[in-house]
């Protein structure tokens, strides 16, 4: 792994110890040699997609969580709020508000709102122009909501969405 990268060796291995995981039992259920696991957990190792994909199975996780959890991206969380989300991923990009929303497209105020967490219902062309101007797809900047267990009586409209 390039330096710097033991720490990715530690989170994995404290992300297995937190699942009560021996490096054996892990490298069974994942189909990885255990004296590789051994070298990602000392960090001598950079793993593939493919053997990422296989540890996150082993750990009872998805590949994308498991990555986030190694390489720590919050803006790619789909846990963590839009507006926090929003601003870490902007900053990657353009550290100046201001000239991203030019170049994005938006008003300056509505990005403003949207990255304070004032604004946090916005339009799908909100959406799309952020995600073009952060270089991602609009569906990466939407987390699920939990189901309404109970349609909305009469069909009742929806609240006005804010922008």
């Amino acid at each position: 792994m390039p330096e710097g990268d033991h720490l990715l060796g530690a989170r994995l291995r404290a992300l297995r110890e937190a699942r009560g995981l021996s490096q054996s039992e892990l490298a069974r259920r994942s189909g990885v040699r255990r004296t590789y696991l051994i070298a990602l957990e000392r960090g001598q190792h950079d793993p593939t997609l493919a053997t990422l994909q296989r540890l996150a199975q082993g750990l009872g996780m998805n590949a994308a969580d498991l990555v986030r959890t190694l390489v720590g991206e919050p803006f790619t969380d789909p846990t963590v709020p839009l507006h926090r989300r929003l601003a870490l991923r902007r900053r990657a990009v353009e550290p100046v508000q201001r000239r991203f929303a030019e170049r994005a497209g938006l008003d300056p105020p509505l990005l403003s709102a949207l990255e304070s967490g004032r604004n946090d219902n916005p339009r799908l062309s909100t959406l799309r122009a952020l995600a073009r101007g952060l270089y991602c797809c609009p569906s990466e900047l939407v987390r699920d909501l939990p189901q309404d267990p109970a349609p909305r009586a009469g069909g009742a409209a929806p609240a006005r969405e804010a922008d």
